[in-house]
């Protein structure tokens, strides 16, 4: 939503979205989108010299991917058993008003084991595998102020489950 305040953007997407089972105990999460987002019309209050029509609408990435990949062995040793994997992917990305992209692109790897019986379920999930401690999840900008928002460095999760 535009106010007559804001410069108004000018959105172009497209989005692909595939979820399912792609075999017994595969299933798969991917989706995907490239997004041309440009400001179409100034401000009323834009400084002299400031002017930013046709500039890279703030804190947007041009492309986008994420996925996750879950497999559960059905049968066998390992019956119960399973591993999974996700990536995040965001590229082109910028911040503040400008004509150009301006903040580093955003790769990031997780995964994790689960053991799943009757009603108990345990996991263990790494994030941040590669243990990149220079991924920006977002960042802003004013005249004065430059504000980053650090993605936090290799961390685990474990959870344990039980089902009424």
């Amino acid at each position: 939503m535009c106010s007559n305040n804001w410069a108004k953007p000018r959105l172009k997407a497209t989005e692909l979205d595939i979820t399912g089972q792609v075999l017994p105990g595969f299933n798969v999460n991917v989706n995907g989108a490239i997004t041309d987002a440009k400001i179409t019309k100034e401000s009323p209050n834009v400084v002299a010299g400031k002017e930013t029509v046709g500039n890279i609408t703030p804190n947007t990435a041009k492309y986008i991917f994420n996925s996750w990949l879950q497999y559960n062995a059905q049968k066998g040793f390992l019956k119960n058993f399973g591993v999974q994997g996700g990536a995040q992917w965001q590229a082109e990305r910028t911040v503040g008003t400008s004509g150009v992209s301006n903040i580093p692109n955003y790769f990031r790897l997780d995964g994790g084991i689960n053991y799943h019986t009757g009603k108990l379920s345990i996991g263990f999930l790494v994030n941040n595998l590669l243990d990149d401690h220079q991924l920006l999840t977002s960042a802003s900008m004013s005249a004065t102020l430059y504000t980053y928002i650090v993605e936090a460095r290799r961390n685990f999760r474990s959870t344990i489950t039980y089902r009424f």
